[in-house]
């Protein structure tokens, strides 16, 4: 794998500039597959720090609790790079999104033992997590810092 010109597709594909913020970074992958991007924090197993779902309302993008926000926005790339590559694994039925939207929103997706189940059954293990992971820091190297702080663009979920 070519990882310069991989990133580099990745930056045609989503319509970026050669540096970016975060928040363009995600709007310009919502536009790029036509859903909601639904990001927040979950409380993982020690060795899962990030899942991506796709559903019929959006894509759901989650990553572990109590990470600092440099690894959580690695974390969501790296998610981020699974979706623009077609890694799409298996998708969220309606019931099974109506779950995790539920949980969600009463629990801030931390309690929710249903949600809870439905992650860990959804989630797929790519074969190629380390070619992921040289995309996503690649990728990552080219944020451009924004003055709010991430904090403003890792807002919590408002699906109401």
């Amino acid at each position: 794998m070519d990882v310069e010109k991989e990133i580099g597709q990745i930056i045609t594909d989503l319509e970026l500039p050669p540096r970016f913020t975060f928040t363009l970074l995600l709007q310009n992958v919502k536009k790029f597959v036509g859903k909601e991007i639904f990001v927040a924090s979950w409380h993982f197993p020690p060795q899962i720090t990030g899942a991506c779902l796709h559903g019929n309302e959006g894509i759901y993008i989650f990553y572990a609790d109590g990470t600092p926000i440099a690894h959580q926005q690695l974390i969501i790339i790296h998610e981020i790079t699974h979706i623009v590559r077609a890694d799409k694994g298996e998708g969220l039925n309606g019931e099974e999104e109506r779950t995790v939207i539920e949980a969600i929103k009463k629990t801030n997706a931390k309690y929710s033992e249903a949600a809870k189940n439905v992650l860990l059954r959804r989630m797929t293990r790519s074969t190629d997590e380390g070619q992921v992971d040289q995309l996503a820091v690649g990728l990552m190297q080219r944020l451009i810092p924004e003055r709010q702080g991430t904090e403003a663009t890792l807002e919590k979920m408002d699906l109401d």
